[in-house]
């Protein structure tokens, strides 16, 4: 643009606004070439996800029910994905379903004894359910296993507390998978949880506790981790304690400069 020298005060500042104004564009268009530079650099969701996507994971096997209640929730755990994916056709889940089902068990024999079509896929999942899944069945071998649990202690079969603690926090986060919370059942599971301790770690315990607004078996359980961490790092101690070699006992040779001649 050429600006018009010959001109008057108006025109000349008219001819500076415009100048001023592709300036303010150059500027702008500029940033947001740059913008657009910086975004290109950048890989995008999908090119990340794509990325990913080459990563060759292992095959993931289905775990196969065995007609054991005890292995019914690791079981849907996993099959409920299967279950739940609108892209598959029902007649492919029924054949998930068929191999999920261990070989000579009744569950397999329930499910096979429909022929695998389309429309029966819901009939066999909701037959196998009502057979080994029921709520009340589930709540029961978990709550069995935690009296076993108890008995198991008393009869002198003791454990170390990290394996006791780990051994009953399966049994109650199984039973809070079943809606059977520590806070609505704490009556019933709080005296199980404690009848499992050993002598003298419930007495331990009994100096220790106090009565707050936490729920005593949230209270015990805190205690019981605490228990197992500390028991884990005097046995860390006491290895590195015996592996220790003091200085005195290494065959040290004198050097040339300490030979007396």
């Amino acid at each position: 643009m050429r600006l018009n020298i010959d001109g008057t005060d108006e025109q000349y500042a008219k001819e500076f606004d415009e100048c001023e104004s592709y300036v303010k564009s150059f500027y702008t268009i500029k940033c947001r070439v740059e913008n657009l530079r910086i975004e290109g650099s950048r890989p995008s969701a999908s090119r990340v996800k794509q990325q990913r996507r080459n990563i060759t994971l292992p095959k993931i096997e289905l775990t196969k029910f065995d007609d054991n209640t005890k292995t019914w929730l690791s079981f849907w755990g996993q099959f409920k994905k299967i279950d739940e994916d609108d892209t598959l056709e029902s007649e492919d889940k029924f054949q998930y379903l068929i191999q999920a089902m261990k070989d000579g068990s009744k569950a397999r024999e329930l499910v096979t004894s429909y022929p695998p079509l389309a429309e029966n896929y819901k009939k066999a999942l909701e037959q196998l359910k009502g057979r080994f899944a029921k709520e009340e069945i589930l709540i029961d071998t978990y709550v069995r296993e935690l009296l076993g649990l108890v008995l198991c202690q008393a009869k002198g079969n003791t454990m170390g507390i990290r394996s006791l603690y780990d051994q009953l926090m399966t049994h109650l986060n199984a039973l809070e998978s079943l809606k059977v919370t520590k806070e609505k059942y704490e009556a019933m599971l709080y005296p199980l949880v404690e009848s499992a301790l050993l002598e003298n770690i419930l007495m331990v315990w009994s100096r220790e506790k106090i009565v707050i607004d936490d729920s005593k078996l949230t209270q015990l359980l805190e205690f019981l981790i605490r228990e197992a961490e500390a028991e884990e790092r005097i046995k860390l101690t006491r290895a590195n304690f015996n592996t220790y070699i003091p200085p005195s006992s290494l065959d040290i040779q004198p050097t040339a400069a300490y030979i007396v001649a």
